[in-house]
């Protein structure tokens, strides 16, 4: 009576198979529903990086792009300098840092300009010269502490108080393709990085509507594009004229 007693408390060698194999398909099953889980939020966040990452390169070229044609309104009229340049599959972006009156009276064919201080102008940066009717453009080949060199000699004459001497900020976004990577340059400093895994970057610039379009797709989703239109405040007045209305 005692050994049918303690077998009847115990669990045959079916049982034990049985509820080890429904222990393991539901093992398996709730593995399976957590590994789709765990690669469906890998998959949310590589897109959200990847969202980030474009809106955050957009946002900085916008940014930067909307300073194009600041203080140099006269220079971009005389056709000395384009506030967007869209050539070669990049966007240029010019403005003007500072400005200046040069302390002498300036000649044609003279390639050195004394300043007092040179201290916020760097090597290899254009510099543009303005009077009331001409002006141009020069690249600063060696700077000095009491003066500037310039890459060939002026064309014109500039006389003291009437002309202006304006150091011009250029900004260059461009894709490295070899290396996927949207880089921005400044001036002639070396371009750093601004995004990885960018597979294309394109940009237009329309003048009789002032409109400026940006574009990039990334790696990680080449179909999916990232636009950003935006309309650069300073250009407008080159943007009536071009229409031939009068400003």
């Amino acid at each position: 009576m005692r050994n049918a007693g303690l077998d009847s408390k115990g669990f045959s060698l079916f049982e034990v198979l049985l509820s080890t194999s429904v222990f393991l398909l539901l093992y398996i099953s709730s593995m399976a529903v957590f590994q789709s889980a765990k690669k469906q939020n890998a998959i949310q966040r590589t897109e959200m990086e990847t969202q980030t990452a474009a809106a955050l390169s957009l946002d900085k070229i916008q940014m930067e792009a909307s300073r194009a044609g600041l203080g140099l309104i006269q220079a971009i009229d005389q056709g000395l300098l384009n506030g967007i340049g869209t050539d070669g599959g990049g966007l240029t972006v010019h403005s003007a840092e500072f400005m200046l009156q040069p302390p002498n009276d300036l000649f044609p064919g003279q390639n050195w300009i004394a300043l007092v201080n040179t201290s916020d102008f760097k090597k290899g940066w254009t510099i543009c010269l303005l009077n009331e009717r001409e002006g141009e453009t020069k690249t600063l080949l060696r700077v000095e502490k009491d003066g500037l060199e310039l890459d060939s000699g002026l064309s014109h004459y500039y006389i003291k108080g009437k002309s202006t001497l304006i150091a011009v900020e250029t900004l260059r976004f461009y894709l490295d393709d070899e290396l996927d990577i949207l880089r921005r340059k400044v001036n002639a400093s070396p371009a750093q990085p601004l995004c990885l895994e960018v597979n294309t970057f394109e940009c237009d610039y329309d003048p009789l509507s002032n409109l400026l379009s940006l574009s990039l797709t990334m790696n990680k989703n080449k179909e999916r594009m990232y636009e950003r239109n935006f309309f650069p405040k300073n250009m407008a007045p080159h943007r009536i004229s071009a229409a031939g209305e009068k400003p």
